[in-house]
C-alpha cells in the first residue's frame, strides 16, 4: 500500500505522512483527514513561532515589505536592524548580538517561514554564503 500513496504535495517529514495516509483505510477517520489536520497543526506550529522569536518578527516584517532579497549574514543583520521599528525587539535578550548568531537562528525558523510562505535559500555564491528570501504567499500569513 505505501508504494502506491501517491499525495499532491509532500509535507515535512513525508514518509511518516506517507505512511499514515497508506495506513488510513484501517484508522478511525475519512480518508484525507490526517494531511488535512497535519497541515493546519503545521501552520499553527509556524504561526506560533512567530510570536515568540523576535527573529522570526523582524525577519518576517522585514522581507513581507521588500517582497524579495538577498545578501551575507552580516548584511541582513543590519537590514533588519535598520528597518525595525520596534527597538524593544532589537534591545530584546534573544536577538542575535553577531551575525554568526543571526545566521543559526535563521536556519532554525526556516521551516517556520517556508509555512507562512516566505522561501528560504542560502547558496553558495562566488565563495560567500548568500541568504536568499522571497515573499510568496501573501494570503497564507494571515488569511
Amino acid at each position: 500500500m505505501f508504494n502506491n500513496v501517491t499525495l499532491s504535495s509532500y509535507p515535512r517529514m513525508a514518509d511518516f505522512a506517507k505512511w499514515v495516509v497508506a495506513a488510513e483505510p484501517r484508522l478511525p477517520w475519512k480518508k484525507g483527514k490526517f494531511l488535512s489536520v497535519y497541515r493546519e497543526n503545521r501552520e499553527e506550529a509556524a504561526l506560533g513561532c512567530f510570536e515568540s522569536d523576535v527573529v522570526a518578527i523582524a525577519l518576517r516584517a522585514f522581507i513581507e515589505s521588500i517582497g524579495k532579497g538577498e545578501g551575507t549574514t552580516s548584511e541582513l543583520k543590519n537590514a533588519l536592524e535598520d528597518h525595525q521599528d520596534d527597538i524593544a525587539l532589537m534591545n530584546d535578550r534573544s536577538w542575535p548580538k553577531r551575525p554568526n548568531y543571526l545566521s543559526n537562528r535563521v536556519k532554525r525558523i526556516a521551516p517556520a517561514l517556508r509555512e507562512v510562505g516566505i522561501e528560504v535559500e542560502y547558496p553558495r555564491i562566488n565563495g560567500k554564503k548568500i541568504w536568499r528570501f522571497q515573499f510568496n504567499d501573501p494570503e497564507g500569513v494571515d488569511g
